[in-house]
């Protein structure tokens, strides 16, 4: 693996759990 795709990877990995916790934040916010 050079280190563009590993640098791409990280980074689609983030994006997909910051989506994740933000859709958590919401959930808890609306059940408040």
């Amino acid at each position: 693996m050079s280190f563009i795709e590993i640098v791409m990877a990280l980074s689609t990995y983030t994006v997909k759990h910051m989506d994740w916790i933000y859709g958590l934040q919401k959930k808890e916010n609306f059940f408040r």
